[in-house]
């Protein structure tokens, strides 16, 4: 029941990587990225990865990607549209009243229907949060319209000699098999996560995992796409929503094409209700 997506270690470097080399070539740094995850997998270098990276490493791991989520999402339990003043006015104490209910009210709900329904919680306070959306202004997600097209990873050295050209080569095939490593390890530990939050304790075959990573990073790049790997946040949310085979990942995949196709729908949701 992993579920793909940017992990919230690979992010960081992954926003390093754009302020380094620029956005225009990132496509090619994935693409040496893809390269040297093919060759792990090849290799089934990660294997050893697999004998040095204790439990109590993941466990932390868990913790501490919980943890960075609450602190960036804090701010939305109080933004407003409009600022004045004065912090604590009526827009603002209607929002923080908002995200109190809706956060006891999902407590209450995950404790009830957890069992037998626990996708209903997370239903039942993003459709309330939509409707509420059309009566009092609230801060809505923002999505910035980006081009989807095909291009080829070429690098741009335009305006470089060839001394230049070789360093900054050399600094992307660096930078490409750290954030290589940082996949496979997350990819390992995210395995061994998702085995210990399985209902059925079943095994993840991590070379499997690996194989579906580089091929679909290497696709990505031919659409200015970025790296991802089965990320421990969405796999935790997927394995709580009850999901227990491989079709949960068709049907988020199909989730996730609607709003490609239509992004708009996402500017109908208030912030607080992330």
């Amino acid at each position: 029941t992993g579920m793909p997506g940017v992990a919230a270690g690979l992010a960081p470097a992954l926003a390093l990587g754009v302020h380094t080399f620029g956005m225009e070539n990132m496509p090619f740094v994935i693409l040496l990225t893809a390269a040297f995850q093919m060759m792990v997998w090849g290799f089934r270098w990660e294997k050893y990865i697999l004998r040095v990276v204790p439990h109590y490493l993941v466990e932390g791991l868990l913790a501490g990607v919980g943890l960075k989520i609450a602190l960036k999402f804090v701010p939305f339990l109080y933004d407003i549209e409009h600022e004045t003043d004065v912090w604590l006015n009526y827009e603002r104490e209607v929002v923080i009243m908002l995200s109190l209910v809706s956060f006891a009210a999902f407590v209450w709900l995950y404790k009830a229907y957890k069992k037998n329904m626990p996708a209903l919680p997370y239903i039942v306070i993003t459709a309330t949060a939509v409707v509420i959306s059309f009566f009092f202004p609230l801060p809505k997600i923002a999505i910035d319209d980006v081009p989807f097209q095909f291009a080829l990873p070429l690098p741009h050295f335009s305006g470089m000699d060839g001394a230049e050209m070789g360093l900054i080569l050399l600094k992307m095939v660096g930078f490409a098999m750290m954030l290589g490593t940082i996949d496979v390890i997350e990819q390992v530990m995210s395995n061994v996560a998702i085995e210990k939050m399985d209902p059925f304790k079943r095994k993840c075959d991590t070379n499997n995992s690996l194989f579906a990573i580089w091929i679909s990073n290497m696709g990505a790049t031919f659409f200015g796409g970025m790296t991802n790997l089965d990320g421990l946040a969405k796999s935790t949310t997927n394995t709580v929503a009850g999901a227990v085979t491989k079709l949960s990942n068709l049907f988020t995949s199909l989730v996730l094409l609607i709003f490609v196709l239509f992004p708009f729908l996402l500017g109908y949701l208030p912030e607080y209700a992330l």
